[in-house]
């Protein structure tokens, strides 16, 4: 397996987000399968890669201020990356500055240094120009969904709900019973949290690649169990699935019902 920085990964999965219409949880998973990270190098490339996605117009909007004319899209992911950095994960600004730099070529590291330093200089000028910013740029969410919410909820809940909206997604992961006991599992994986509502279901803080490699559990939110749970499949009942399948197939795991039929479905819309 190759071996490149946390940063590199991220950079290389930004790149091809911009590049291809692929969804962003399969370009990074597929980015991470080829190399070999430590748990945490892995969990600090997951947080660049999705931190800068969540807040791509508040870093162009920093870019332009440090930048008047066009900047090189290339150039520009390694100039996000840096100021997500600096500004919104609060890493050590001679770390930030120095590994960004080496991310690009010896031709371009003057231009990526001085933008970032000019960027630490006047950092309290970008966040005072930033605070008068419309909802849109400051919460880097669609201009026409900020004003919808702002319509229907008011002001103060549109910006709760931007905040909301922009925090990581938690990690769930359904314990996999017939590989494991939920109690054998619980003492196996400390960081794993039980959630009291649905036992069959924990909470992590990183992906658990151990136990995702082990097959002691896989990744699911709890949401997708509710309809199993209301309708209470028994064995031998049937079930008309226009899901996927996913649900289905998890709960068949434990209760076996025989689906009567599975409308295939594709990016969420029924093919024709």
């Amino acid at each position: 397996m190759a071996r490149l920085s946390a940063r590199r990964i991220a950079l290389n999965a930004l790149r091809t987000w911009r590049k291809e219409k692929r969804f962003a949880d399969s370009i990074v998973s597929e980015s991470l399968a080829r190399v070999e990270l430590t748990e945490s190098d892995r969990a600090f490339a997951f947080e660049l890669f999705y931190g800068v996605l969540r807040n791509l117009t508040l870093l162009d909007f920093w870019i332009g201020c440090l930048r008047s004319s066009q900047v090189d899209r290339h150039l520009r992911d390694v100039l996000r990356l840096g100021l997500y950095q600096l500004f919104l994960l609060k890493t050590a600004p001679h770390a930030a500055v120095h590994e960004t730099v080496d991310l690009v070529p010896q031709s371009q590291r003057p231009i990526v240094n001085g933008m970032l330093r000019a960027a630490i200089r006047r950092q309290s000028e970008l966040l005072a120009r930033t605070g008068v910013e419309p909802l849109f740029v400051r919460a880097s969410h669609p201009q026409f969904l900020v004003e919808r919410w702002q319509q229907h909820f008011g002001v103060q809940h549109a910006e709760e709900l931007c905040k909301w909206n922009n925090l990581p997604a938690p990690v769930f992961g359904r314990i996999n019973q017939l590989r494991i006991r939920r109690e054998e599992f619980l003492g196996l994986y400390r960081n794993a949290r039980p959630l009291t509502a649905n036992p069959e279901f924990v909470e992590f803080d990183v992906l658990p690649t151990g136990a995702l490699r082990r097959g002691h559990c896989y990744i699911q939110d709890p949401s997708t169990a509710i309809a199993c749970q209301i309708l209470n499949v028994r064995p031998g009942e049937k079930v008309l699935d226009a899901s996927n399948g996913k649900p289905w197939n998890n709960h068949r795991m434990r209760s076996r019902p025989r689906p009567a039929a599975n409308v295939e479905r594709e990016h969420g819309a029924p093919r024709r």
